[in-house]
């Protein structure tokens, strides 16, 4: 049948052109390298949520005037303005502290804002506002947010108001990191899965030099091993391959020689 043709075909083709032994090593190590290969990107999503690789705070200040009409508005410094801007009178002051977070490893994949934590002192109140003390239809909430606004702040009036101090806003996502973050934990990874069944690997030969009746026993067959292969012959079972040019495997009995 085609498909058994197919597959005998298949074998022949290892069997003359394998380059490196096919043994439960060897196996394991495929399997150590899909897995590493494949736990790169759940390492990178864990990561992006769960490492903050850089914390910023900024403050914007400024102060509040009030037009003889009752309008409120705002003006952040710098820079310096005078006490009057017209018949406007001084109002008040105020102050917004705007945290920004980077997540993500080693590449940031995004910058989450929090929510920010503000101080407000203003003539008429006897004490310090905060944002959630300023109803949604305050004149000075309303100030405070134009002023933001149209000073290229606008994440930061996003971060003001709602919510309490300290949890997290809507933040910007950098695709382009997620991939970088991706290909350089799949070499992290492949990297420590070859070495530690390259480790692995060593203490199985220890341990099996042990069984052996230690060194000597594994000198001798290390010894006759090199000595077939300088003579042409296969090291298992010392099969005449000096004729044989065209396959890496013994003949007899299939042994990766070369």
């Amino acid at each position: 049948m085609p498909l058994k043709a197919f597959q005998e075909k298949l074998r022949q083709i290892r069997y003359y052109s394998a380059t490196r032994p096919h043994d439960q090593w060897s196996r394991v190590m495929d399997i150590a390298l899909v897995v590493a290969l494949l736990a790169a990107w759940p390492t990178t999503w864990v990561l992006h949520h769960t490492h903050v690789a850089h914390r910023t705070a900024s403050t914007i200040s400024g102060k509040l005037f009030e037009d003889p009409d009752g309008l409120i508005w705002a003006w952040i410094t710098p820079p310096s303005e005078p006490a009057t801007r017209g018949h406007a009178v001084f109002h008040g002051a105020f102050r917004v502290t705007v945290q920004t977070e980077d997540h993500g490893w080693p590449f940031v994949t995004a910058q989450a804002r929090l929510r920010a934590d503000t101080n407000i002192e203003l003539f008429a109140e006897d004490r310090s506002l905060t944002a959630a003390d300023l109803p949604p239809e305050s004149p000075v909430r309303t100030a405070i947010e134009r002023v933001l606004v149209e000073s290229g702040r606008g994440g930061a009036a996003v971060a003001l108001w709602g919510g309490e101090t300290g949890v997290r806003t809507a933040g910007s996502s950098r695709p382009r990191a997620w991939v970088a973050n991706g290909i350089v934990w799949s070499m992290l990874l492949v990297i420590a899965a070859w070495l530690i069944v390259s480790l692995v690997r060593v203490g199985a030969l220890f341990v099996a030099v042990a069984r052996l009746g230690g060194l000597p026993a594994a000198a001798a067959r290390t010894g006759r091993e090199e000595r077939r292969r300088r003579s042409g012959q296969c090291i298992a079972c010392g099969y005449d391959l000096r004729g044989s040019r065209y396959s890496e495997r013994c003949p007899e009995c299939g042994t990766l020689s070369r």
